[in-house]
């Protein structure tokens, strides 16, 4: 079930270009959360949880979260590209910075995901990053 949830969830999530790394953070926190306020991207969260116990989901969930940050790779070229990001600075962290809370929200809190709470929430990761462009 993980491995089909994993493929379909894959193929849904496009790389943002919006012309500016903050307009591609928003644009992907808003998709992440459409994503996981549904059925489907809640049972993929759920299961991605239930499978830290098990060797096979594990190494299957890690290469699935390995190649999501690969494909999103394209998105901090650009923003090197136009001068909004430092080559060395770690994406990864920016990236789990954005998505924990979402995460938070859909498994313990049940709290809304909305425009305002993603705006305010890209605002706070892009300050911490030193990104501009609202």
């Amino acid at each position: 079930m993980l491995d089909a949830l994993l493929g379909a969830q894959d193929q849904r999530m496009p790389v943002p270009n919006t012309g500016s790394l903050y307009g591609d953070l928003l644009a992907l926190a808003t998709e992440r959360a459409e994503y996981l306020s549904g059925s489907h991207g809640r049972a993929l969260l759920r299961s991605m949880v239930m499978s830290s116990d098990d060797a096979v989901l594990i190494e299957m969930r890690d290469d699935f979260l390995q190649a999501r940050f690969q494909s999103l790779k394209p998105l901090f070229d650009r923003a090197i590209d136009r001068g909004e990001w430092l080559v060395e600075t770690d994406p990864r962290l920016l990236l789990e910075m954005l998505f924990g809370p979402l995460y938070f929200r859909v498994l313990i809190s049940r709290e809304p995901i909305d425009r305002e709470f993603l705006e305010h929430l890209v605002d706070r990761v892009a300050a911490v990053f030193g990104i501009t462009g609202r």
